[in-house]
């Protein structure tokens, strides 16, 4: 806000017309239309439309009141007879006000529409929701007692077609690969096949020759084969857990899962690799000497060495 100046003059020339008591004010302090709207935080041409009294540029009277009171506040004149210029020279007339106590205000009472209305849509839109509500209960009531009945049998549209498949069994004994050359017997099932199925050299009258039938008798022994020599390691498990062997030639001496009442004895070139999993149900025989697999232990799996 520019600060007021001594020789501001402090009234208006009732003789001269709204624009030119404005422009001569204005030019007194010294202040361009520019400067004054900066002043007053207005447009430019709310200043121009004023000093040339063109009123059509100008906001409604309302806001008109609120630029002259703030211009002669600025300026440092009247502002009364701003007012009054611009009342007579506009040709508009002060808003007239409503008289509010000639008239007692409106009172809401049952008869109004308004509340009529809402209530009836309330009440309308509570029904709805029952229904709604009533629906969704009788939907999920059908569907458990549709969930608990039993399902019924689809028979089929025509009698099944008689086709007769070849039944096969699999042994339970353990997987084992016996080192090339050492004559181990193979499981009873490969040896059955064997003495079933003659090769191209035999007829199906040949009978089976002694060597077939002592290989099927020892393939159904129940102990585990040893795969040459004294057994140099013996491992018992009391319940089932995976063993991994190997010898220092890194031939694998057994691989696969070790059963309660099977021990298993193994034979190799030391030294030997062991990996025992489930190893608290284990316990492994070295040359006759109980070996504690405690220190070798690492999650439940013993990793250790034999015949160092």
């Amino acid at each position: 806000m520019v600060d007021h100046n001594d020789n501001a003059p402090q009234g208006g020339d009732a003789s001269a017309g709204l624009g030119e008591t404005i422009r001569v004010a204005r030019k007194a302090r010294g202040l361009e239309p520019a400067d004054l709207a900066h002043c007053l935080r207005l447009e430019p041409r709310i200043i121009e439309a004023l000093e040339s009294e063109d009123y059509e540029r100008l906001p409604p009277q309302a806001f008109v009141h609120g630029y002259l009171r703030a211009l002669a506040k600025e300026l440092g004149i009247d502002a009364k007879p701003l007012l009054a210029q611009f009342d007579q020279r506009s040709g508009s007339e002060p808003p007239r006000l409503a008289d509010f106590e000639s008239r007692p205000p409106a009172q809401i009472s049952v008869d109004s529409r308004v509340i009529r209305y809402s209530t009836i849509a309330l009440v309308v839109a509570m029904i709805v929701m029952m229904v709604l509500w009533w629906q969704g209960e009788r939907a999920e009531t059908e569907t458990d007692s549709t969930a608990a009945m039993p399902e019924e049998r689809i028979e089929p549209a025509s009698e099944p077609l008689d086709y007769d498949f070849e039944q096969v069994t699999h042994s339970d004994a353990p997987f084992y690969r016996a080192p090339a050359g050492t004559g181990t017997p193979r499981s009873a099932e490969h040896a059955r096949t064997d003495v079933a199925q003659p090769d191209e050299t035999t007829t199906a009258e040949t009978p089976p020759t002694e060597t077939a039938i002592t290989e099927v008798e020892s393939a159904t022994s129940d102990e585990p084969a040893i795969s040459g020599g004294d057994a140099a390691i013996r491992i018992v498990a009391s319940d089932e857990a995976w063993v991994d062997v190997q010898d220092s030639s890194g031939k694998r001496l057994y691989f696969d899962l070790a059963r309660p009442g099977r021990p298993l004895d193994l034979a190799g070139q030391a030294p030997y690799t062991l990996v025992i999993g489930n190893s608290p149900v284990v316990e492994v025989y070295y040359e006759g000497r109980v070996i504690d697999l405690q220190p070798y232990v690492r999650d439940g799996v013993a990793r250790l060495e034999l015949g160092n």
